[in-house]
């Protein structure tokens, strides 16, 4: 059944390849020698964490940010592109919905972007270190969501310099033909795009042991002259008389939020004395 799914998703029949299982298995380098590759077992088998046992993404709910108690949790298991359909089932039904107006139409959308936190998931599946006994993990809290992934960015790989560089390269061509991943780096630019349209943080923290990515939801604990002056300063940047001017509050009242969201990291300082100006940093 995953061997046909896969096929079907990856439009590859056996006329393309050769007639019999075995050959097709061992052209996608799901098998070597008739014996199976890691990327086999953890792409077709029903359980590969018989195989890989730490092969599955563990998701705790936490009640608050200090992680202190958890309100629910999840392991998800079984194949990796049956993790990544599940663990987006879940999201859907956990995360709020809200309405918006674009172009006179009622949309509604998720309080995350369900697309980058997919993005996100299949990262940690594919790139990860499986020879790394720890698991990937997804904390959910309040304001953020939080990816660890065990294992850091393979040499020359950065955030800020996403290079097509895979760890484990059949399992990332394997996602990408399911249509689940990018290639070529554009993943983590997509994200940051979501993010930025969506008004989440994106961050990461990694160290040779763990990567981890954050997602947060910062904005919702803004006040309104706080998330007014976001908005204003997404697409341009603009001096404190002008924000003052456009919100009508005073100068002092604008100063005050904007120290604030410097310190949440929300906003860059741009320029100095008269020339000073403010942009979103999302």
């Amino acid at each position: 059944m995953r061997r046909k799914r896969y096929f079907c998703v990856a439009n590859i029949t056996y006329a393309s390849l050769d007639k019999t299982y075995r050959r097709i298995l061992e052209v996608i380098g799901a098998t070597v020698n008739g014996k199976p590759t890691n990327a086999g077992i953890l792409f077709f088998s029903d359980r590969p964490q018989d195989f890989i046992p730490n092969a599955y993404v563990r998701l705790v709910v936490f009640r608050g940010e200090d992680m202190l108690e958890y309100m629910d949790r999840r392991d998800f298991s079984g194949p990796l592109w049956k993790i990544v359909e599940d663990f987006e089932n879940y999201m859907m039904q956990y995360m709020a919905r809200m309405g918006a107006i674009v172009s006179f139409r009622r949309i509604e959308k998720y309080e995350y972007p369900l697309e980058a936190l997919r993005e996100a998931l299949v990262n940690a599946l594919t790139h990860r270190n499986y020879f790394d006994p720890g698991d990937v993990r997804v904390f959910i809290c309040p304001f953020k969501i939080v990816f660890i992934n065990p294992g850091s960015f393979p040499p020359g790989v950065s955030p800020d310099k996403p290079t097509h560089k895979p760890r484990n390269p059949i399992l990332s061509q394997y996602m990408y033909d399911m249509g689940f991943m990018e290639k070529y780096g554009v993943g983590i630019i997509r994200m940051k795009q979501l993010c930025a349209a969506s008004r989440i943080k994106l961050t990461y923290s990694l160290d040779s042991f763990e990567t981890r990515l954050t997602f947060s939801r910062i904005v919702a604990t803004l006040d309104d002259i706080e998330r007014k002056i976001m908005d204003l300063i997404a697409e341009e940047s603009l001096s404190s008389s002008q924000l003052a001017s456009r919100l009508g509050v005073s100068k002092d009242t604008v100063l005050r939020r904007i120290n604030r969201l410097i310190q949440l990291d929300l906003v860059k300082r741009i320029g100095y004395g008269k020339s000073t100006r403010y942009i979103a940093n999302l």
